[in-house]
């Protein structure tokens, strides 16, 4: 009997970001992280207004803790998929199944795959923003 190869989750489809996910993960964000953050963290948003509020955008900013991916798609109020180092999506990693259902895609830092920039793509043809 072959053994089953891992799911390589560099490469995304389009129909993976649907109806399911996006519940999931605004479920998630209301009743996970947002409650985390009020208790544990002295927050601010700021320049807030100045985030358009149609459209579909590539989104870029600093990077501290794991916190900082969800709590960026909560101050825009969007969808948005991320690219995950691919070392978060291997067996045993504390946060393989949140990074895995939330919708981030893989990416090998040191040799970047064409099937990364077909998942941007296919992202982006979505409602969802990278």
């Amino acid at each position: 009997m072959a053994s089953k190869e891992p799911r390589n989750y560099n490469r995304r489809y389009k129909e993976e970001y649907n109806i399911f996910r996006s519940l999931f993960y605004f479920g998630f964000m209301h009743t996970v992280v947002v409650p985390f953050m009020h208790i544990f963290f002295n927050y601010k948003i700021i320049g807030k207004e100045n985030i358009p509020k149609k459209g579909k955008f590539i989104y870029t900013a600093n990077h501290v803790s794991h916190f900082d991916p969800p709590m960026m798609s909560w101050a825009c109020h969007k969808l948005i998929a991320y690219m995950a180092k691919k070392e978060l999506f291997q067996k045993g990693d504390k946060w393989e199944f949140l990074v895995k259902r939330l919708g981030a895609f893989a990416v090998d830092r040191t040799k970047p795959e064409i099937a990364t920039f077909k998942t941007v793509r296919d992202i982006l043809s979505t409602n969802w923003s990278l």
